[in-house]
C-alpha cells in the first residue's frame, strides 16, 4: 500500500468514528424536545413567553451573523456552572417556555436540556438545525452593534 493509500484508510476511519460517536451520543442523552424555526417565529411573533437561551459562545453570539432577537446568551459550560453551584435565580421560570439554541444540531443543546429539565424546568425545546438553520431560512435576527 502506498503512504496515500493509508492516509485515506485513515481518514475514512477517523470520519466514521465521528460519525458513529455522534450518533450513540445523541442516544445516550436520550431524547429531546425539538422545535422548528418556523414554529419559534409564530410563537414569538403572537408574543408568546419564550426564553431564548443562546448557549453559542460570546463571540459567535455577537459576530456578524448575529443572534436570534430577544435571545439570552449563556454559553454551555457557564449554564453548566452557574446551574451545578446554583448561581442562577430561577424562580418564577420553571413553567416558561425554553427554547436552547445552539450552533447547529450538537450534543451540547441536548446535554443543556437534560440539565434544565434536571433543575426543574417543564417546558424545555431545542431549535431544530440551531442558530445555522434559522439563519440559512434568512429568519429575524438582531445584530451587535458595539
Amino acid at each position: 500500500m502506498h503512504t496515500v493509500d493509508i492516509l485515506i484508510v485513515i481518514l475514512l476511519a477517523i470520519s466514521g468514528l465521528i460519525w458513529l460517536f455522534a450518533k450513540v451520543g445523541r442516544r445516550l442523552l436520550g431524547r429531546v424536545q425539538r422545535v422548528s424555526c418556523q414554529d419559534i417565529l409564530k410563537r414569538l411573533e403572537a408574543g408568546e413567553e419564550i426564553i431564548i437561551l443562546d448557549i453559542r459562545e460570546k463571540k459567535d453570539f455577537n459576530n456578524f451573523l448575529g443572534h436570534i432577537v430577544h435571545s439570552i446568551n449563556m454559553p454551555f459550560l457557564e449554564l453548566k456552572e452557574k446551574l451545578e453551584k446554583g448561581g442562577l435565580d430561577l424562580s418564577g421560570f420553571f413553567s416558561v417556555s425554553v427554547v436552547i439554541v445552539e450552533q447547529s444540531d450538537s450534543l451540547k443543546g441536548a446535554k443543556a436540556y437534560k440539565m434544565l429539565k434536571a433543575h426543574g424546568f417543564e417546558k424545555v425545546e431545542v431549535l431544530d438545525g440551531g442558530f445555522a438553520k434559522w439563519t440559512k431560512m434568512q429568519l429575524p435576527v438582531t445584530r451587535y452593534e458595539g
